[in-house]
């Protein structure tokens, strides 16, 4: 009883837990700008400076595969919209097993009466 009664505050401090996590970083997501950690010669996150040093050689060859800004906010919208919608449909069946046994398993009658003796 007494483990089941704590296993059912640690889902619920969890789902808490979780449910914080998603507000507090969706809206991060949404609203931020991502840190590319793009560093180097006068480079910073949003300008990229290429550096080529002389050599005697030829240089590999460097590309780069970039992205606009507005794809980053379609796919992080995306997957929020699909998040909400998901937990919604996900929900009755999250609460029918959580109280699939009882929200809470109170003390049985006989151990009732018997505290109430002993005191």
């Amino acid at each position: 009883r007494r483990a089941y009664n704590l296993s059912q505050i640690g889902f619920g401090l969890l789902t808490a837990l979780a449910f914080s996590a998603i507000l507090i970083g969706i809206p991060s997501g949404l609203l931020g700008n991502p840190d590319m950690h793009v560093t180097g010669f006068q480079s910073e996150g949003h300008q990229l400076t290429w550096f080529a040093d002389q050599t005697e050689t030829t240089t590999p060859a460097a590309a780069v595969w970039s992205l606009p800004m507005w794809t980053y906010k379609a796919l992080i919208l995306a997957w929020a919209l699909w998040l909400s919608f998901a937990l919604v449909r996900w929900l009755p069946w999250v609460w029918s097993c959580f109280a699939a046994r009882g929200l809470w398993l109170a003390k049985p009658a006989a151990e009732a009466t018997v505290a109430s003796a002993a005191e």
